[in-house]
């Protein structure tokens, strides 16, 4: 994953969901009993849905392009119906150490109210009525986007699924990748991606030679990747180096992503 230095919140996220279920919502008949291998699943297509089964557990998430989501029974519980859902994402940022105790959403309005409020003072409001207006140009002329990005208005292609046996590991992979974004979230085009596998073996995974887990067979690995992002925290340095013409400095500032 590329990002740059000033990400405070990870961007990569790696959702393990034990037979495909929340540790809470996991019954522990089911992970004692999880088998070290699955049959192949079979894979079918129905009204602009995925639909694999396996022995064990049915999977069903979009093909017609909307945000990825997952629902998923168990062969032995077809009366409960679990359901993930990616929503999207939301940009923070702080000009606050630690990060942790005041961080807020990389909107225009409130960078401003945050640099008049911690920086410059209410009493200046000459040059807080200047910032409102630097951070309007920068809006413009700077491409200054939401901090909001929904995945609902987003359109997602899906690739696979198919089978895949690799260094004594076999698994059904398949990959949403965004492909289309709101106007100001072009750059996230193609960078944002939910690879998928389900396992039909037990497998031990590598994360770049600094760790190893364990998946189990009948469980869905998914990693959410994101290649590139455009910060607004970048877009608004112009502003940042301005104010120190006026004896203001304000610290480097952090900004993150939260997934939703």
């Amino acid at each position: 994953m590329k990002t740059k230095k000033n990400l405070f919140l990870a961007a990569f996220l790696t959702i393990l969901l034990t037979s495909l279920a929340f540790p809470v919502l996991a019954q522990s008949t089911l992970a004692e009993s999880t088998p070290t291998t699955v049959t192949p699943t079979t894979v079918e297509e129905q009204n602009g849905w995925q639909n694999i089964t396996s022995n064990t557990i049915t999977i069903l998430f979009p093909k017609d392009g909307r945000k990825p989501m997952f629902f998923w029974w168990y062969k032995n519980e077809t009366d409960k119906i679990y359901v993930v859902k990616y929503q999207g994402l939301i940009e923070f940022l702080t000009f606050d150490v630690p990060f942790y105790i005041r961080r807020y959403m990389a909107f225009g309005e409130t960078i401003r109210e945050r640099l008049r409020e911690r920086f410059i003072g209410l009493k200046e409001q000459m040059l807080a009525a200047w910032i409102r207006n630097r951070l309007m140009a920068l809006h413009i002329f700077y491409g200054l986007h939401s901090p909001i990005l929904n995945f609902q208005i987003c359109n997602w292609t899906l690739t696979g699924p198919e089978n895949v046996t690799k260094d004594e590991k076999s698994y059904l992979s398949f990959n949403f990748t965004l492909t289309e974004a709101p106007p100001n979230f072009e750059f996230a085009e193609g960078n944002i991606i939910i690879r998928c596998r389900f396992y039909y073996t037990d497998a031990t995974e590598n994360v770049d030679n600094l760790y190893n887990y364990t998946v189990k067979a009948g469980e869905l690995k998914m990693d959410f990747i994101i290649n590139q992002w455009e910060w607004n925290i970048d877009k608004i340095r112009p502003l940042l180096t301005a104010l120190e013409e006026y004896g203001i400095t304000v610290p480097k500032g952090k900004a993150g992503l939260a997934l939703g």
